[in-house]
C-alpha cells in the first residue's frame, strides 16, 4: 500500500496540534487488517512513525492509517460488512465521548482519495498489557462494553441508513450453503477433526432450531453495538490520571444490534481466535457476564438480568456456534489453500485451531439449549 506523503503531513498536523509542520524520517510498517483485509475492504493498516519538524522544535510522533477500499459485494450501506462504515462513524462523530472506560481511537481526519478509496488517520494506541489477557481482564472490557450499550439505546441514536442492522441474520444467510452440504462437509479431514458425531447431530439441529431464537432476539432492547468486540479489536490502556480504559478498534460493523450482542462477541469470538483457552470458557463466560451486568447497572440501564442473559446465550449461539460454524467449514473445505489463509487470520497452526474449535463447540450448543430454555422466561417478564 502507498501512502500519499501529503495526506500523511495534514493527518500529522492534526495530531500534533500544528497544520503548517512538516515531517522528517518517516517509515511506515504494515499491521495486520483484521476482518476488512480479509474481505478485501481496507487496503491495509500502517503504523506511520516519523519527526515532525518546526521552526522551534522537533516532535517524534506514530499514527496509524488505515485505507478503505470499495468492493462491489461489499457496497451496500445495509449489510454488516458495508466497506465505507468505519469511515462514516469517525467523519460523523459517532465515536465521540463514548462512556466512561470505553473509547475508539481519536481521528485525524477521513480523506477520500477517489471514489474507490478513503483514508483514515488514527492515534495510535498501544495495549498496555499484560498479554495474553488475564480473565479479569475480560471481565472490565465486558464492563466497559455494558456501559457502551447501556448508555446507546433505540431512542437517542441517530438513524444513519450505513448503520448495520441485523447482523446475526445476515451472518446466518450466510452459512446456509455450508449446512445444505453439512454431513460430507463434517466428514472431510477438517470437518471430523473439529466436530464429534455428537457435535454434528447437535449443531444440525441448532441450524433447524435457530428461528424461534432469532425471533426473540427481535423483542429485546436495542442498542447501538461495536459487533466486533473481541480481544484483537481491544487495547487496555490507561488514563492520564491511572484509570483502566478499553480503546475499541476497527468499527467497521458498528451498527444496531440487542443487549447482550456485543458480550456474545467478546466471549465467542475471543474464544475462537483462541484468545483464552476452550476449556476456560465457563469462567470466561462467569467472570464477562458479570461485568457486563456491572456496566449496564453503572449507566442506569434497567434490563432484567434474564434478558440480557438471553441476548447474550442466543447471540453466542447463532453467531458462532451456528452461523460461525456453517459458515467457516464450508469455506475452509472449499479449496485446498483455505486452511493455510485461516492460520494466517488467526496466527496459529490448523491442527490448534481445529483442536480448540472441536472443544468450543459443546460450550456454543449448551447455550443455544440454555437460550431455548430462557424463551419462556422472556414472555413472562415482557407481561
Amino acid at each position: 500500500m502507498e501512502l500519499d506523503e501529503a495526506v500523511v503531513v495534514r493527518m500529522v498536523g492534526r495530531a500534533l496540534g500544528d497544520p503548517s509542520i512538516g515531517i522528517a524520517d518517516w517509515s511506515a510498517r504494515t499491521l495486520a487488517g483484521g476482518m476488512t483485509q480479509a474481505l478485501g475492504t481496507s487496503e491495509g493498516v500502517m503504523r506511520v512513525t516519523g519527526v515532525g519538524v518546526s521552526a522551534s522544535r522537533r516532535t517524534p510522533w506514530s499514527i496509524i492509517i488505515k485505507t478503505l477500499r470499495r468492493v462491489a459485494e461489499h457496497d451496500d450501506p445495509g449489510d454488516w460488512d458495508y466497506w465505507k462504515r468505519e469511515a462514516l462513524a469517525y467523519r460523523t462523530g459517532l465515536l465521540n465521548d463514548l462512556p466512561d472506560g470505553f473509547a475508539a481511537p481519536r481521528c485525524f481526519g477521513v480523506e477520500e482519495v477517489d471514489d474507490e478509496r478513503v483514508v483514515i488517520g488514527l492515534e495510535d494506541v498501544r495495549d498496555a498489557g499484560p498479554n495474553p489477557w488475564p480473565l479479569d481482564r475480560y471481565g472490565l472490557a465486558a464492563r466497559h462494553l455494558g456501559r457502551f450499550n447501556g448508555a446507546n439505546q433505540t431512542g437517542g441514536r441517530p438513524d444513519w441508513s450505513w448503520l448495520s442492522n441485523g447482523r446475526i441474520r445476515q451472518w446466518l444467510s450466510q452459512a446456509d450453503r455450508g449446512f445444505q452440504e453439512f454431513d460430507v462437509l463434517a466428514r472431510s479431514p477438517i470437518g471430523s477433526a473439529w466436530l464429534t458425531d455428537e457435535s454434528v447431530a447437535r449443531t444440525k439441529r441448532a441450524w433447524r432450531d435457530r428461528r424461534p431464537l432469532l425471533d426473540a432476539l427481535g423483542r429485546l432492547p436495542r442498542c447501538l453495538c461495536h459487533h466486533d468486540a473481541f480481544r484483537r479489536n481491544l487495547i487496555a490502556t490507561r488514563t492520564e490520571d491511572g484509570h483502566d480504559l478499553t480503546v475499541a478498534i476497527d468499527w467497521a460493523g458498528v451498527g444496531m444490534g440487542v443487549v447482550g450482542e456485543d458480550l456474545a462477541t467478546l466471549v465467542s469470538i475471543s474464544l475462537q481466535f483462541l484468545e483464552v483457552d476452550a476449556g476456560d470458557a465457563a469462567q470466561l463466560d462467569r467472570i464477562a457476564f458479570e461485568g457486563y451486568l456491572a456496566g449496564l447497572r453503572d449507566v442506569g440501564a434497567v434490563i432484567d438480568e434474564r434478558t440480557v442473559r438471553f441476548g447474550f446465550a442466543a447471540a453466542a449461539h447463532l453467531l458462532m456456534g451456528v452461523g460461525g460454524t456453517g459458515g467457516w467449514l464450508a469455506w475452509l473445505v472449499e479449496e485446498e489453500d483455505r486452511p493455510r489463509v485461516a492460520e494466517g487470520i488467526i496466527g496459529r497452526p490448523i491442527d490448534e485451531i481445529l483442536a480448540q474449535w472441536r472443544g468450543l463447540q459443546p460450550y456454543l450448543l449448551d447455550l443455544g439449549d440454555e437460550a431455548h430454555g430462557l424463551t419462556s422466561e422472556l414472555g413472562r417478564i415482557a407481561s
